[in-house]
């Protein structure tokens, strides 16, 4: 965990077997997370989600194609 210095708020790095990586935060909104990611080999990022949106997010990433 990281403390990011931005609203105070720490977040999660992830980084997986397959090269890729996640980072996920408290959104401004209670009880939902924004992620960001590279999934398509450019970093995208998703805000707004639940924690259960949040874990299939991460499944995606982590199932996806290695990076070279």
């Amino acid at each position: 965990m990281t403390d990011s210095g931005r609203r105070s708020a720490a977040w999660w790095n992830f980084e997986f077997p397959n090269n890729r990586g996640a980072s996920v935060r408290p959104s401004q909104d209670l009880f939902r997370f924004d992620v960001e990611y590279d999934l398509d080999d450019d970093l995208d990022s998703s805000e707004g989600l639940t924690s259960e949106q949040v874990e299939q997010k991460l499944i995606e990433i982590a199932n996806s194609q290695p990076l070279a």
